[in-house]
């Protein structure tokens, strides 16, 4: 069989066209066209990585490895199949209340999304076989949805108290308005707006800090989110007389798909620096009963995301 390798993006497209055969590694540890990927070879340890065991060991080793990779795609090509099958036959009442749509789907989208796409061959022969039966489920699932406004994407962060963690990007020592800035909590609520067709959601908060900042400095947190994009304004405030001074940070980040982490990056205008931030949900506070149709929606954004 013969594939087409095309590049894309370029005036002079050619094709190159590789035979899928088994052939033998020349003495170099190099072929002279690509070998079968069922042949094992593409397996760790290859012949480049210079491990020093027995043949048989290696052989061993490289059988157990395409073994595992043979049994995830079986399970996986498997379950996406009677995903298809349950997309196209049932309705949308007997899709949300099945276990493989609301429970395994996730986990399994989850799981192809961390799936490398830099290992030579392997990578491709996951793509080939998963590519189409992802695109798949994902285009039925907003054939389904599509049309319910209920059900679209909606991301919001949670309400609660968040924990969050600052690193510094300088290797220099900051003031101390941002080298104390370390870790700390934030308790925070959603706010109305008087626009209703504002795409932007408010929440607002006040927090402290759980490491070395001063016990007379509050801090008072302002977010506002559309989709998975959130912007923050920190202000700390110094209720010491002697010392009063106002410390604004400006976060930009993205938040994770149900709400409750976000990693972004700040910049402390006092002295201009930078640096990575990180937070979590510790304790929620109001929790809405779940959305299995919004859930639905969340994982057909991670199909696309492992497409």
């Amino acid at each position: 069989n013969l594939y087409p390798a095309v590049g894309l993006y370029q005036r002079d497209d050619r094709a190159s066209l590789y035979t899928v055969s088994n052939s033998d590694l020349l003495g170099s540890g190099k072929s002279a066209t690509p070998p079968l990927v069922s042949s094992g070879s593409f397996y760790y340890p290859s012949a480049k990585d210079g491990v020093e065991v027995e043949p048989r060991v290696i052989s061993g080793v490289r059988a157990w490895n395409r073994s595992l990779c043979a049994d995830g795609i079986t399970f996986t090509s498997e379950a996406l199949m009677q995903t298809i099958k349950v997309l196209t036959c049932e309705s949308i009442s007997s899709i949300e209340s099945s276990i493989l749509m609301t429970r395994l789907l996730p986990s399994l989208a989850s799981s192809i999304c961390l799936i490398p796409s830099c290992i030579p061959n392997l990578s491709a022969k996951y793509a080939m076989e998963f590519m189409p039966l992802v695109t798949r489920c994902a285009k039925l699932i907003d054939r389904k949805f599509s049309d319910d406004d209920d059900c679209r994407l909606g991301l919001d962060m949670k309400e609660g108290l968040w924990v969050l963690r600052a690193k510094s990007s300088s290797s220099e020592t900051d003031s101390q308005s941002c080298a104390n800035l370390k870790e700390y909590e934030v308790q925070l609520s959603r706010k109305s707006l008087e626009m209703h067709d504002s795409v932007y959601t408010i929440f607002k908060g006040e927090g402290k800090s759980k490491s070395s900042r001063s016990p007379h400095e509050t801090l008072s947190f302002t977010a506002a989110t559309c989709g998975t994009h959130i912007q923050i304004i920190e202000e700390w405030k110094s209720t010491d007389l002697q010392h009063s001074s106002n410390s604004p940070i400006v976060i930009d980040g993205r938040l994770n798909l149900d709400g409750t982490k976000l990693e972004g990056f700040y910049f402390c205008k006092e002295d201009g620096s930078t640096g990575q931030i990180s937070g979590n949900l510790e304790i929620p506070g109001k929790v809405s009963p779940p959305n299995c149709s919004k859930q639905l929606v969340k994982t057909e954004a991670l199909l696309c995301q492992a497409v």
